[in-house]
């Protein structure tokens, strides 16, 4: 088993060998072009914790009374590492998202204005670019 300490360490493992195959996922390539971080490898560790903490108050009890440390065994550290590498791909596209449509919103308004062009029609401007932003990214996320 692992212990949780070791999770970092073992994701930096996961992703160097993730990018060492003949042909890398290419989800990993595009949005997870470095490993997690600890605060990625925490998240994904509690949530994966939580769907694995229904367990009785004798086996809570039992469990501080013999105050052995937490070991991560094979089917719960496959799960993490599915939950972890999914959050990651999500949430560095969700960061390219964000970071694309202001810039384009910024750049329509001013030539909208600059141009005197009416309200409406920048407006329509601005929700077809930040459509074809979201769709750009969610067509790369399907591969």
């Amino acid at each position: 088993g692992v212990l949780p300490y070791q999770l970092l360490t073992a994701s930096n493992h996961i992703h160097h060998g993730l990018l060492s195959l003949p042909h890398p996922p290419p989800l990993v390539v595009k949005w997870v072009p470095h490993p997690p971080s600890q605060a990625q490898v925490d998240s994904a560790f509690k949530r994966v914790s939580r769907c694995h903490s229904r367990r009785s108050k004798e086996e809570e009890e039992e469990e501080e009374k013999e105050e052995k440390p937490e070991v991560i065994g094979s089917n719960r550290f496959k799960e993490w590492a599915v939950v972890l590498y999914a959050s990651a791909v999500v949430g560095n596209a969700g960061k390219a998202l964000l970071g694309r449509v202001p810039i384009g919103v910024a750049g329509i308004a001013g030539i909208g204005a600059v141009t005197g062009s009416r309200k409406d029609l920048v407006g329509a401007a601005i929700g077809v670019y930040a459509l074809g932003v979201a769709t750009s990214i969610y067509l790369s996320l399907s591969g």
